[in-house]
């Protein structure tokens, strides 16, 4: 499927999604920087409830800071999220509270939370890459619960392998 990349919108409409859809292409709304208010946010989030998985929201870049991934609070219903190409990354937490995802690109540099995998709805993904680190140590032993499971990327990572 062809992507359409929508960077830094200061609004977003859903017509403007409608149209990418419409066109037989997967819509992605992503970041580079923290531009996005709450208001933001939520008709974002009203967007993810329409279009599901359609629809991917993704984070990435934040050149020179940390990613703050409280903003998900306003994201409930994301089904289809990349938080990817990031250097750092805080509040991380807010990822296991995203109990609609079903698709997961995740890739921080400076992460170090070994157990950080054991956390998400792993149930519900039928998608999950996973980047490499700078420790290379996430650990891979709890994908067992990966039970839709379609498709699967791991860089740079092996602790508990067999797993899969």
């Amino acid at each position: 499927m062809i992507h359409h990349r929508i960077t830094d919108p200061e609004r977003l409409t859903r017509s403007e999604i409608q149209a990418i859809v419409d066109q037989g292409q997967s819509p992605t709304v992503q970041f580079s920087k923290p531009i996005y208010d709450r208001p933001f946010l939520e008709n974002l989030n009203s967007l993810c409830v329409e279009f599901g998985s359609d629809l991917e929201v993704r984070f990435f870049g934040f050149y020179g800071r940390a990613f703050d991934a409280s903003v998900l609070a306003s994201l409930p219903n994301v089904r289809r999220l990349a938080v990817d190409c990031l250097t750092r990354i805080e509040q991380e937490d807010w990822l296991y509270k995203l109990s609609s995802l079903e698709r997961l690109s995740f890739g921080v540099f400076e992460f170090a939370r070994n157990d950080f995998l054991a956390g998400l709805p792993l149930e519900n993904l039928k998608q999950l890459s996973v980047s490499e680190t700078k420790n290379r140590k996430l650990d891979l032993g709890v994908l067992h619960r990966c039970e839709n499971l379609t498709d699967l990327f791991v860089h740079g990572h092996t602790k508990n392998i067999e797993a899969l």
